[in-house]
Order: structure tokens, then C-alpha cells, then sequence
């Protein structure tokens, strides 16, 4: 079979159409954690290291907000603000755009595009996208029975914050012409004319569902469209009558914890509903129901502001994103992850359902960096997000083996009798004993830590008396809410079936001063399946270099293949018995300067799979699915290189 048209139909057997039929009861989702952090900005650069001046400032950004929707032609449209959008240097700076999402991550991530369409490819007729002003911004994005959407709002002159005079534009032909709510073309009305004037209900956003808008047969779904800002704040419209875009068919949510069911729990009035549910709040992040977990997931963001340094709060805050999940767009909302990050990120959203798998176990998170932040490009940046339910065992530190460490008490808000410090001296750290986990496999185990006296702290992970990770940790401290003194790092970890033995551990190269340890958190049940990684049994061979520095089981930025030459370069691994393989992901070097722009993967039987760019900064693992093959060796070819690469290699590679 061809290789595009076999990626074609595994996809459509992968991913859910979210249609159907009302399921049993789904067991309660109890953890949730992320994977790499692909960088999907065509380019771009952190906020902080733009070039100054307009017309440089002009070249250097892709845009931010990335909100999207599943499509029923299964388009995935996706928008963004204030960017040059997707492959687009030189091109024309966008104060909002419709683009749309080529391929799909789980697949091939090399292969994973973004296309502008309006202003783009199908002309310049989206109202206001030329930049400049306070006007008409985008919230969300839907198409719901064969209609798109776009809800717009304004920033508030000279502030910012909050948004202003929402409202909703629509399209009935793709993108290319578009209505407003008074019934103009290609135009948006006067501000005394805005559908929803103050905040919160002038940021709302689309509660996202299934293909061309698909539902299932629950929380009246039959009958009303819902869209919310942030958690709290909700609203709905009768199905039937969105396309009329008339306020007047809206309501609102009254708060508190009302059964939405019930018309009694809405009222006609804005002023008099929200917030609803116990938790969350009016801010960035979306709403997005996963259908197989019979699960709504929040996107929700936070950041940490070390004191004395308010100056800016995009260009010093460590960013937190906040997932949070419930039965109902209502609530109750249950916080299940507060992830930390060592810099700035911004408006987080869960990319659209034709990205989730159809066990539900994984979806797909996008954001960009923060205004003038210094760490991520400001660019769609995306990351995988893994589910897990049943039950989490919580292991405290204290409790565990401890090699160099010593239990303490005196930091506020802990766990248990108090947590582990201490990792002064390689080789001090905490050993945790688990229970019986269920069936070998990708578990999550989410690390609940603190780091008050640096930023971008080092910790590596032993499973089993191997190390598997090396984990960042952020800047966090006990000056905030009682609920911030703490924060996770939460992933998944290959774990066999029983007992597992996982350790915390400062190796050679790591930095923990400082760094405070209450618990980790391990899901019994397997999350979503991403396969055993083989290479790690492969004996590895290279045209040059130390070939045994690419299959060591982990991504450290130290340890790397790191070759004699640019283009040209292999890299083989070779099994003593044939192994069955139909993935593969590699990690480019750590240096910046050094890239790999193509290669080839060629395999025992014949057969090979071309490698598209590697993302340049050896963060996030190239994915390259293929058809199932059974084979006792692989061989990488480096085939184009950056530019100035004089040593071209891998930090790390693995065939599953």
C-alpha cells in the first residue's frame, strides 16, 4: 500500500468522530500529563529576541492565540492574531487570519503544516485583518452544521485587558465571505453595536466537540450550542438559531452549582449569571468535550511571578498550565495538573478533536510564547496531552529510601509529614517503592516539587535501576496562594506490570540546589499506547562518532551521536533477532547551529521512509510513522543539513 494513502486510513481508524450513540458510564479521568513541546513557528522567535523597530518586529513573529475546529470536510481550521501565520517570512503581518492544519502529529510531526487562507491563499476578505488598533481580535473559532465562526472582541485602548465588545461573524461558503451579526459583508459594525459589550461575555469561546460540529446525546446538546470564558463563566444559544446571530436568543449560566439541564439555572440577563462550577476562572484557555472519556477538558493558564520582578509580567513569569476536567460544561470542575514551565507561554487551547485519539487517552494542547517572553518563539507551539483514569497512588517523599537527602517541614502547604531536600551532591536522592501497577506499559507519574532558589532546576528518573528522563523543573516558591506553593511535572513513563521501582536522582550534570520534593503520583491504569522503545536493545554503530550516545533511553542535551561531518552520516541499529517495528523518533542536537533538514531511514528488508526537518533545538522528538515491518536493522541517513553545520548527529533516536 502506499505509504500516504496507509497514514490516510490508519488516521481515520485512530481518531474519534465523536458521533454516536450514548456510551455507559466512562470510568472518572484521575491524571493527566504532557509530552514534548514542538515548536510549530515556522521561524519565529522569542518576543525578547526580536529585532527592534516596526519593520523588523514585523518579520520575526507567527502569531499567537491558535484556536481551532474540526471541520465537516474534515478541514482543520485554526486562526490566529498579530503574526505572519504559517511559511510566510516577508509576508503580510495579520492582525487575525484563517488558516487551516495539514496532516496530523500523531502520524508524522515533520509532516505536520499550517497553510494561511484569508488573508492568504483565498484572497484578503476576512473584516479588519490589517493590523493596527484595539479592534476586532479573535476569541474562538467553530463550524457547526456546515457554518464557521469566528468570535471577535476588541482590547481595551491603552490596557488591554480585559476584552471588550465581543461579537460573532459567520461564513457560509469556507472562509471566503463573511456576515456579520447585523447582516454586513466583509465588515465589522461600530462599537455602540457589539453583540456583548463587557467582560466576561465579550471573550467568549466555542465549546468544541466533534467533526462539522457533532455532538453527542447528552447535556442537551440536541437543542443548544454552549460557549464559555474560561471555566466559570457560560453561556448557550439554541442550535437552530446561531446562524440568526441574534443576542437575543442567547443566555446565560447562572453560576453557583445550578443542574444546567434545567432552563430555571439560565437567564436572559449577563449581569446577573456566572460564575459557574467551583474552580478555574475568566481568562485564556477553551473548553473541548473528549467524547471517549465522556470528559470536558479545560485549558487553563497561570503563571508564577518571582517577587520584585513585576515589572513585566510576560518577560519574567513562569508559566503553569492548568488542566482541568468535568461532567458538564457546568461543572464541577476538578484541577488535575498544574505543569510548570521555566519561562513564558501564552494562550493555551486544546487543538481540535480531529487530533484526539479514539481511546480518548490522548489529545493535543496549542499555545505560543508569551508577549515578550525570552524562552519559546511566539509561534503555535503544541504538545501532547495524555490521559489516564482509575486509580493514583500517591507516594510521599519522606516515606521513600533516601540516599543524601533528609526529610524537612518547614516549607508551608506539603503533603503527608512533610517532604525531601537536599539534592546537594550527585548521586542524593529519593527512591520510591511502588504498588501493583496494571498491565506493562506508558503510565503517568506526576511529580509534585517546588524549586525556590533557581529556575530551570535538573532531576534525572530511574525506572527500575534505569534512567529514563531528565526532568526540568521550574522557578516556584510559597509567595503566592497556598495553592501555588507546590507545582507538577507531570509524564508518561514505560512501567512494567506489578511492582516498579522509581527513583529521583541528582547525576552529573543536573542542578537541584534548592529544590523540594512532597510527592509523586503514579496512575495504576495505562494511558494512551506509544509503544516500547527498542533501540535501547540495538547494538548502534555510526560513520563516526560515539553511536551508543544516541540509544541511551533519555534526551539531556550532554550526551549526543554527535557526528564527524554534516550530510552524509549514518547511524544503524542492529538487533541479534528480527524486531517489529512502525515508528520511529529522533531528536536533533542540542546546539542551534547544527540541524538536520532531511533524512532517510532505510530497513533490512529494502524498504525506507524519508525523515523530514528535525526541530532545532533537540526538545521534541521528530515523529515518523510507518507500515509495520519486521526487520534486524535500521539505518538513519543524514541527507541535508543547516547551513553551517559542520557536525551534524542525533541526541537521541527510538523505533518503536
Amino acid at each position: 500500500m502506499n505509504q500516504r494513502l496507509w497514514i490516510s486510513t490508519l488516521a481515520a481508524w485512530t481518531l474519534t468522530t465523536l458521533i454516536g450513540l450514548p456510551r455507559a458510564v466512562a470510568a472518572e479521568v484521575t491524571a493527566i500529563a504532557f509530552g514534548d513541546l514542538y515548536d510549530f513557528s515556522d521561524g519565529g522567535k522569542p518576543f525578547a529576541a526580536c529585532k527592534t523597530g516596526k519593520e523588523a518586529y514585523f518579520q520575526d513573529i507567527s502569531g499567537d492565540t491558535w484556536y481551532s475546529a474540526w471541520g465537516a470536510d474534515d478541514t482543520a481550521w485554526i486562526n490566529h492574531d498579530d503574526g505572519l501565520g504559517f511559511n510566510n517570512a516577508g509576508g503580510l503581518f495579520a492582525r487575525h487570519r484563517l488558516c487551516r492544519l495539514i496532516g496530523d502529529p500523531n502520524l508524522a510531526t515533520d509532516t505536520f503544516l499550517g497553510e494561511n487562507l484569508n488573508p492568504g491563499t483565498m484572497g484578503k476578505t476576512l473584516p479588519h485583518f490589517q493590523f493596527g488598533g484595539d479592534r476586532a481580535y479573535t476569541s474562538s473559532i467553530a463550524e457547526i452544521d456546515g457554518v464557521l465562526y469566528l468570535f471577535l472582541h476588541d482590547w481595551t485602548p491603552k490596557v488591554l485587558w480585559p476584552p471588550i465588545n465581543g461579537l460573532i461573524i459567520k461564513s457560509s461558503d469556507g472562509g471566503k465571505t463573511w456576515v456579520n451579526h447585523l447582516g454586513g459583508t466583509g465588515t465589522i459594525p461600530e462599537v455602540k453595536d457589539a453583540m456583548f459589550p463587557k467582560a466576561p461575555w465579550s471573550f467568549l469561546k466555542f465549546i468544541q466537540y466533534g467533526k462539522g460540529g457533532a455532538t453527542p446525546q447528552r447535556d442537551n446538546l440536541d437543542k443548544y450550542v454552549y460557549l464559555a470564558t474560561g471555566n466559570n463563566f457560560l453561556a448557550r444559544v439554541p442550535r437552530a438559531k446561531l446562524p440568526a446571530l441574534n443576542k437575543a436568543d442567547f443566555e446565560f449560566y447562572r453560576g453557583g452549582e445550578l443542574d444546567g439541564l434545567l432552563d430555571a439555572s439560565w437567564s436572559r440577563d449577563p449581569e446577573g449569571s456566572g460564575p459557574g462550577g467551583k474552580s478555574g476562572g475568566f481568562g485564556l484557555g477553551n473548553i473541548s468535550y473528549n467524547e471517549a472519556l465522556q470528559t470536558y477538558v479545560f485549558a487553563g493558564h497561570s503563571s508564577y511571578l518571582p517577587p520584585g520582578q513585576n515589572v513585566d509580567l510576560n518577560t519574567v513569569a513562569k508559566s503553569r498550565l492548568v488542566i482541568s476536567v468535568a461532567p458538564h460544561p457546568w461543572g464541577p470542575w476538578r484541577p488535575l495538573v498544574r505543569q510548570a514551565y521555566c519561562g513564558s507561554l501564552s494562550w493555551p487551547s486544546l487543538l481540535c478533536n480531529k487530533f484526539t485519539m479514539s481511546d480518548g487517552l490522548k489529545m493535543w494542547h496549542a499555545l505560543c510564547g508569551g508577549w515578550k517572553g525570552d524562552l519559546v518563539n511566539y509561534g503555535l507551539q503544541y504538545t501532547p496531552m495524555y490521559f489516564s483514569t482509575g486509580r493514583m497512588e500517591q507516594l510521599e517523599a519522606e516515606q521513600g529510601v533516601l540516599h543524601g537527602t533528609s526529610a524537612a517541614h518547614s516549607y508551608p502547604s506539603f503533603s503527608g509529614t512533610g517532604y525531601v531536600g537536599g539534592f546537594a551532591r550527585p548521586g542524593d536522592g529519593v527512591n520510591f517503592q511502588t504498588g501493583n501497577v496494571h498491565g506493562e506499559g506508558w503510565h503517568i507519574v506526576r511529580l509534585h516539587y517546588t524549586s525556590p532558589a533557581i529556575n530551570r532546576a535538573t532531576l534525572s528518573v530511574y525506572v527500575n535501576g534505569k534512567k529514563v528522563r531528565r526532568v526540568r523543573l521550574s522557578l516556584n516558591n510559597c509567595d503566592g496562594p497556598p495553592e501555588e506553593s507546590w507545582t507538577d511535572c507531570s509524564a508518561i513513563y514505560y512501567l512494567r506490570d506489578g511492582l516498579n521501582r522509581i527513583e529521583l536522582r541528582r547525576d552529573d550534570g543536573d542542578q537541584a540546589e534548592g529544590v523540594l520534593v512532597d510527592y509523586i503520583a503514579v496512575s495504576a491504569e495505562p494511558t494512551y499506547n506509544e509503544g516500547l522503545n527498542l533501540a535501547w536493545m540495538a547494538t548502534a554503530t555510526s560513520s563516526s562518532g560515539q553511536a551508543d550516545d544516541a540509544i541511551k533511553g533519555y534526551v539531556d542535551g550532554r550526551r549526543e551521536w554527535i557526528a564527524a561531518g554534516g550530510a552524509g552520516e549514518w547511524l544503524q541499529l542492529t538487533w541479534i533477532t528480527p524486531q517489529t517495528l512502525q515508528k520511529a523518533v529522533l531528536y536533533d542536537r542540542s546546539d542551534r547551529n547544527m540541524q538536520v533538514l532531511g533524512g532517510t531511514l532505510s530497513f533490512s528488508d529494502g524498504s525506507s521512509v524519508k525523515v523530514g526537518k528535525l526541530q532545532n533545538d533537540g526538545e521534541a522528538g521528530t515523529v515518523v510513522n510507518f507500515p509495520k515491518r519486521r526487520v534486524s536493522w535500521v539505518k538513519f541517513l543524514v541527507d541535508s543539513i543547516k547551513p553551517g553545520t559542520t557536525q551534524s548527529g542525533l541526541g537521541e533516536i527510538e523505533v518503536r
